[in-house]
């Protein structure tokens, strides 16, 4: 199942949801007073329900981001191993618990980390057609924006990176 993030989404409340009607019936059935049993599904649904759906989703999930050859870009995410088609026609696994940023644009990208505080930044080239392994969730990844801020405040020995994604013609 490859899906956008906000229907991800959708499909958990609705499965938190869906534990939380299957929690109240059957507690209806064993004749549980509604003072009791209302404040026990809340409580087990979003515990059994959420624990549950956040398992499966931290084991088996994937995110991973599509950049489109206008520039815009989509953030899908996978439960389990699946295939994704390219543009092309040309069918990419996509492995679970993986980070990947699929360069769909014709032209190549620069991924560049900037890191506030220490450690060493990072710059690769992202070549058109590639699959890039992000070593970040895609949530933490600007795309073609303004240039990085100079400075970050941070407290004393602490470290931050943000990551950019932008066209490499543009770096030169």
């Amino acid at each position: 199942m490859i899906t956008s993030w906000t229907m991800f989404l959708v499909v958990a409340i609705s499965f938190v949801l869906l534990i939380m009607v299957l929690l109240f019936l059957m507690f209806k059935k064993f004749k549980m007073k509604a003072k009791v049993s209302i404040p026990l599904v809340l409580i087990f649904g979003l515990i059994i329900g959420g624990g549950t759906f956040g398992y499966v989703s931290s084991t088996q999930g994937t995110h991973f981001v599509v950049v489109n050859e206008d520039l815009s870009h989509e953030t899908l995410y996978s439960l389990g191993e699946n295939e994704y088609e390219r543009a092309n026609g040309e069918k990419i696994t996509i492995k679970k618990m993986q980070s990947v940023l699929i360069n769909e644009t014709g032209r190549e990208l620069a991924f560049d980390e900037v890191v506030y505080g220490y450690g060493e930044p990072t710059f690769d080239i992202i070549e058109e057609g590639e699959v890039y392994e992000l070593s970040c969730l895609p949530a933490s990844v600007y795309f073609f924006d303004d240039e990085p801020p100079m400075e970050m405040n941070l407290k004393a020995g602490e470290s931050r990176s943000k990551y950019w994604v932008s066209l490499l013609e543009e770096e030169k």
